[in-house]
């Protein structure tokens, strides 16, 4: 009973379609297709056992199904051909087989076994055409399909074809093929005796994740990845944003044509807490809020040209270094370290996180934050995350982990 199972499995994978080859094969050496044109035609070709097999009319796929011509096919094959008008019949014939298809029917004998074709025979310019499936399965063939190159190849020993699979990364480039039996691929590999003509491309890779945001790019060959990558020579001048909070300071700079105007979800904030503390009697007002690139570009000449420059890096800001760049940052009432000294300044330093501001430039952490000591700028940060920096007692560098100096 085994052994019935057994023979069975075997008939049904050698009842495999053209278009599935099997992957059986037995361990003998398959026949080489090894001079054939691979170069894709506009036509469907046959090559049987290594020949390219003449045919006045070409394959046609009907309906899913490779027809070729009976005549054609079935003579290469060994068979002789005969018509019969009168039964509109067509035998194939040698020395140990039959077959017999009638025009019209899906029914066909083969060694006088009665056989059902998928599709009955067809014409097509005034040739008999077949589907090559049916002559695949009762004849014993085996048939695996090019579809790079529209060709067929056919043999009754396995069918073997060395094809392309990949070129060595290293220089010369050594293409490498593998070789396929009857249509799957075997662990088999051998060098072609080429070289591959590589394309070589320098692709964008990314950015360092410190600064200064160093640019790489990654080497390709023939469109393949390799494991090379280089500096481009540029840095990021993209947004740099850390835990969801856009940075700018001494560090990380935006860029110049980065004018988002005044954020709204920072002005209503403002707006509760400026209410807040009128009904406690204060009054908060902004005196200095969104300023463009070249806005801050102005106000920093001036400094240096009144203060020098290593003076006026302590308390302003170089064009690009801005937290007023951001839209986030406000400036309270005057511009003085007086403001920490008042009741205004002291309700703001102690509730602006409540309204998601923080104390950006924090007494005690000039060297950290690279500027004075002030009061009066606030940053909004979004309540959540303005709550977790004041209640860390850090400044904001220190709680982000990130530096604050000009390169």
């Amino acid at each position: 009973m085994r052994r019935a199972k057994i023979v069975a499995a075997l008939f049904l994978f050698a009842l495999a379609g053209i278009h599935q080859p099997s992957p059986a094969y037995a361990d003998s050496a398959p026949f080489m297709f090894e001079n054939m044109d691979y170069q894709k035609s506009d036509h469907i070709r046959i090559a049987l056992d290594g020949a390219e097999i003449p045919m006045e009319t070409k394959p046609q796929i009907i309906g899913g199904r490779t027809f070729v011509p009976m005549r054609s096919v079935s003579e290469s094959m060994g068979l002789h051909v005969e018509w019969d008008e009168t039964t509109r019949s067509v035998k194939a014939a040698d020395d140990s087989s039959l077959i017999v298809f009638s025009m019209g029917s899906d029914r066909a004998t083969v060694n006088d076994q009665e056989k059902t074709l998928d599709v009955p025979l067809c014409i097509v310019e005034d040739r008999i055409m077949v589907p090559l499936r049916f002559l695949q399965e009762n004849l014993g063939y085996h048939v695996v399909w090019i579809q790079d190159s529209n060709l067929i190849l056919m043999s009754r020993q396995d069918v073997g074809v060395w094809r392309y699979s990949y070129f060595e990364m290293a220089e010369p480039y050594r293409e490498v093929e593998a070789l396929y039996v009857n249509g799957e691929k075997t662990a088999r590999i051998r060098y072609n005796g080429k070289c591959h003509e590589a394309l070589t491309e320098w692709r964008f890779e990314g950015y360092e994740e410190v600064y200064p945001f160093k640019e790489y790019e990654r080497k390709y060959l023939g469109g393949v990845k390799t494991a090379e990558t280089r500096y481009t020579g540029k840095n990021s001048t993209t947004l740099v944003t850390i835990q969801g909070i856009l940075i700018a300071n001494k560090t990380y700079s935006l860029p110049e044509s980065y004018h988002p105007g005044e954020n709204a979800a920072a002005r209503q904030a403002f707006n509760i807490m400026q209410a807040d503390a009128k009904a406690a009697g204060l009054t908060i007002y902004i005196s200095s809020g969104f300023r463009s690139y070249s806005l801050q570009e102005q106000i920093y000449n001036r400094n240096v040209a009144l203060y020098g420059q290593s003076r006026t890096d302590t308390f302003s800001a170089k064009p690009g270094h801005s937290e007023h760049q951001t839209g986030m940052a406000f400036d309270l009432n005057t511009i003085s370290g007086t403001f920490g000294n008042s009741k205004e300044g002291e309700w703001v330093r102690n509730n602006g996180y409540k309204y998601g501001f923080i104390l950006r430039y924090p007494e005690g952490k000039e060297s950290i934050t690279g500027y004075q000591y002030e009061p009066w700028h606030l940053r909004f940060l979004g309540i959540d995350m303005a709550a977790k920096v004041y209640e860390s007692g850090l400044c904001l560098e220190e709680y982000l982990g990130i530096p604050s100096s000009y390169a």
